[in-house]
């Protein structure tokens, strides 16, 4: 994320959703032949949706039968994986960290997968859990960032009601990861695309440590947006605020992963033609040059105060500094032409 995002006030009852979740695979790991009945004494009350939809949906029978194909030894290590992976976030800082679900077969990663997604898509999307996923949702967002995306900055109308639940590490390739509230953060529909992030892994080219994981890390605590480059190749994207290699790395691969660098490039280039239009009006250079401050200024005041703003600052930061040659030789270029046009 660029933004620090706030923990969820309803953490601790995800939480207990991953712990149950846990116990069920516990049971099968200590248990050679076990059945519903051992399941039901091991469980608490609040626990009880697991027993209830067992006997009312067949494939939530049908996914826990499956995982009982395997013999002991094989879910008891399933177990250990998936209490192993879970504690991810203790490690964050850990480049040598490495989730244990990649050790597993191809069947039995699938086999874990169909139980998480049956219990994600069918019970808790379809708010049938004392948390609901509307509630948890809608928890993601905080009162003073309800329309901004934490990833793009872009302004979305109602981010609470549009945005979506983003699991940064995929569900379907981090299947134990599937109600870790570390992992769930809430984004905006185009961040979340598949033409964007999708279902891409954040570690495909990393490794823990060199990733923003939501609530752990912030681009915004060791970065500033900038115009980057030199001559015509400009970019909008994120510069290091000290020469840190592994900051460095983690804001590449946060671009990467986000595409940000090309989408706000052509934010970039559409507040420079703003600019342009703003400034038609002006006589000479010294009145476009005082009218591009005094918007810089105005942007960067905004920008301290709403986030949103931040892209618009960055690139009339630009015009006033690096990029003023060379506003300036377009802005007398244009003057020059609208002359002609005004003479035939």
């Amino acid at each position: 994320m660029y933004l620090k995002l706030q923990k969820s006030f309803l953490k601790t009852e995800m939480e207990k959703i991953n712990q149950t979740i846990l116990r069920i695979f516990e049971c099968m790991a200590d248990h050679r032949n076990p059945d519903i009945n051992t399941l039901k004494t091991l469980l608490s009350t609040d626990e009880s949706w697991v027993i209830t939809y067992y006997h009312s949906q067949k494939s939530l029978k049908n996914a826990m039968d499956r995982l009982l194909e395997e013999p002991q030894y094989v879910r008891r290590q399933m177990y250990k994986v998936l209490k192993h992976d879970m504690a991810f976030e203790k490690h964050a800082s850990d480049k040598d960290f490495e989730f244990w679900e990649k050790g597993l077969s191809i069947s039995q990663r699938n086999k874990i997968k169909s139980l998480m997604n049956h219990i994600y898509q069918n019970i808790f999307q379809r708010n049938k859990l004392s948390l609901s996923f509307d509630n948890y949702r809608d928890s993601l967002y905080s009162n003073d960032r309800n329309t901004i995306c934490p990833v793009c900055l872009g302004r979305v109308r109602n981010l609470r009601r549009y945005g979506e639940v983003d699991h940064y590490f995929p569900k379907n390739q981090y299947p134990a990861l599937t109600f870790h509230p570390v992992n769930l953060a809430g984004i905006c529909r185009e961040c979340n695309s598949p033409k964007v992030k999708g279902s891409k892994d954040p570690l495909k080219n990393a490794n823990l440590a060199e990733v923003y994981i939501p609530y752990l890390r912030a681009a915004e605590e060791e970065s500033r947006i900038a115009v980057m480059g030199s001559g015509g190749e400009r970019v909008l994207g994120l510069r290091p605020v000290s020469d840190n290699k592994q900051a460095e790395q983690r804001i590449k691969n946060f671009d990467d992963l986000f595409d940000l660098s090309s989408r706000w490039t052509m934010q970039m280039y559409d507040k420079i033609k703003e600019d342009f239009l703003l400034t038609e009006h002006c006589k000479d250079e010294a009145e476009v040059e005082a009218d591009l401050v005094k918007i810089a200024g105005e942007e960067k005041r905004k920008a301290a105060m709403m986030k949103q703003y931040a892209l618009d600052a960055a690139c009339s930061e630009f015009l006033v500094t690096e990029g003023k040659r060379a506003f300036m030789e377009e802005w007398k270029k244009r003057q020059e032409e609208r002359e002609k046009m005004r003479s035939k």
